[in-house]
């Protein structure tokens, strides 16, 4: 109870000594979105085929068989459990980011234009994903970021203000080493020569 107590006063402390003096002018938002306008992007897109199958062992199959060198599109035709895109060679199209389940995304980030993954279990089946294309986002303008240039902005200048307060308060600080007895492991032995007179 002691120690919630503590971090409650803790997190009050912070919340008042920081978080309720940093502010952020809308010139200080402009300023930071002109410093970094290209990390401001919509999410970009990808182009994806993939092969959907019931069992890992047949996953693995087919990657066995396209490092062989059989086309990816025709296996999509002739194996694929996915009928929407069976037909069109495994292409699911253009996928924008945060549209996919969170696994098929996650190897999707990881592939490299033209290759296939290993097996990919999802609670359809186990997918062989190929990344055909992959688009980088549009920059964003500074009305559509200006939400995240605020958040940014204000998390950096949060940052600077706690480092200030805690150097504040290590400054008036007055620390001091209590006094604990060493233990005899590890106090220094008197030499034989010291103890004789």
């Amino acid at each position: 109870m002691e120690r919630f107590k503590e971090r409650s006063l803790l997190e009050r402390l912070r919340i008042e000594e920081v978080d309720a003096l940093v502010k952020v002018t809308m010139e200080e938002m402009k300023a930071y979105y002109a410093a970094n306008a290209a990390t401001f992007t919509a999410p970009g897109e990808f182009r994806a085929s993939h092969i959907l199958v019931k069992t890992q062992d047949e996953a693995f199959d087919l990657k066995k068989r396209l490092a062989q060198g059989e086309d990816f599109a025709t296996l999509a035709r002739k194996v694929s459990l996915d009928l929407f895109t069976r037909y069109k060679g495994g292409d699911l199209g253009f996928i924008k980011k945060g549209q996919a389940m969170p696994q098929f995304e996650k190897v999707l980030l990881a592939l490299k234009v033209g290759e296939t993954s290993l097996p990919v279990a999802t609670p359809f089946g186990y997918h062989i994903i190929k990344l055909v294309d992959r688009t980088p986002g549009a920059p964003l303008s500074f009305e559509e970021a200006k939400e995240q240039v605020r958040e940014e902005l204000l998390n950096e200048k949060r940052r600077k203000r706690y480092d200030e307060f805690v150097a504040f308060l290590r400054s008036k600080a007055k620390l001091r080493v209590a006094d604990i007895p060493t233990p005899v492991s590890e106090s220094p032995t008197a030499s034989p020569a010291a103890a004789t007179p």
